[in-house]
């Protein structure tokens, strides 16, 4: 359930994401193991700093890392390998979350470092992975033990498994990494991370995630000026058909650049639409369950936040 609640505060609507971690915490307390608590605490986290907790958030992060000496690190890769991607991706998950933080506690530049050894952590997994795929089976090495094809065919079924997981999990890092570099101003950088988080959004063929990468890339190409190829990257994020808050995404940015061509109108009449679907959303939000009667569940910092930018906009 908490993973569920992570997903709520990502699309923004964090009070139905709030009565999903409270879920999580009953069956915690009845009984969970240490890496259910980490994932909690993890994900916890990163709802509080959704909703602009930062200090309970942060609290909640340094508390967790009581529970994370408790879990053994797995030995035999190969017989554990998806144990092994599990840890290591827990642990990317809980860098990223830290670095969420740290751009708003401490610094850009401890941000993107903790952000950069997710990244190194994913890489270093993705080539352990590889590996253990590659690397003959105790029953291939010894013709004499059964079933050599059938411990082949797990060890696929795991690294393909680990593959689509790691390659999710490293998109969000670069696009997470492309924006930080974009707000501290580094034009380098920030290019090449704009250049990589797309190439891999499209092989995960994830939606979100190449809906999230374009629009980066679009808005680093329209705060450098380069406006021809800033509404082409637009162009390639609007492919993805997505609607609620990523169209809401789409329509700002597409005023963005409206307004950088001095196309007035089509600003004024893109910041009207944008502010209707703001308005509809918050009236009826989607994922709705019919024995769901608290009107608070479906409270939207992101959307409130995002109609007065609109208005300032305008």
């Amino acid at each position: 359930m908490s993973r569920i609640g992570k997903l709520y505060s990502e699309l923004g609507y964090t009070g139905k994401a709030s009565l999903e971690f409270i879920r999580a915490h009953q069956l915690l307390i009845q009984g969970g193991s240490k890496i259910a608590e980490i994932v909690y605490r993890t994900h916890y986290s990163f709802h509080l700093l959704a909703i602009g907790d930062v200090d309970t958030s942060k609290e909640i992060f340094e508390s967790t890392k009581v529970a994370w000496r408790d879990v053994p690190a797995p030995r035999d890769l190969l017989a554990t390998v998806r144990n092994y991607t599990q840890h290591r991706m827990l642990l990317a998950d809980a860098y990223l979350t830290l670095s969420y933080i740290r751009a708003q506690t401490v610094s850009l530049d401890d941000a993107i470092q903790t952000a950069t050894a997710a990244l190194q952590l994913l890489n270093k997994c993705i080539k352990v992975v590889q590996e253990s795929h590659e690397k003959p089976t105790n029953a291939e090495k010894n013709p004499f033990m059964p079933n050599a094809p059938a411990e082949r065919e797990i060890t696929k079924l795991v690294f393909r498994e680990s593959q689509w997981m790691m390659a999710c999990q490293t998109s969000r890092c670069l696009i997470h990494l492309a924006d930080l570099y974009m707000r501290k101003g580094t034009g380098h950088e920030t290019k090449y991370f704009v250049k990589q988080a797309p190439l891999l959004a499209q092989k995960v063929m994830s939606p979100h995630l190449f809906f999230k990468a374009f629009l980066c890339a679009s808005e680093f190409y329209w705060r450098s000026g380069d406006l021809e190829r800033a509404q082409t990257e637009l162009e390639n994020a609007n492919r993805a058909g997505l609607r609620g808050l990523d169209e809401i995404r789409l329509k700002m940015m597409i005023a963005n650049l409206a307004i950088a061509n001095k196309f007035h109108e089509v600003a004024l009449r893109t910041c009207d639409e944008a502010y209707h679907l703001v308005e509809k959303l918050m009236t009826k939000p989607p994922m709705l369950d019919e024995d769901e009667t608290n009107d608070d569940a479906y409270e939207c910092l992101v959307l409130q936040r995002m109609q007065s930018s609109i208005v300032l906009l305008k």
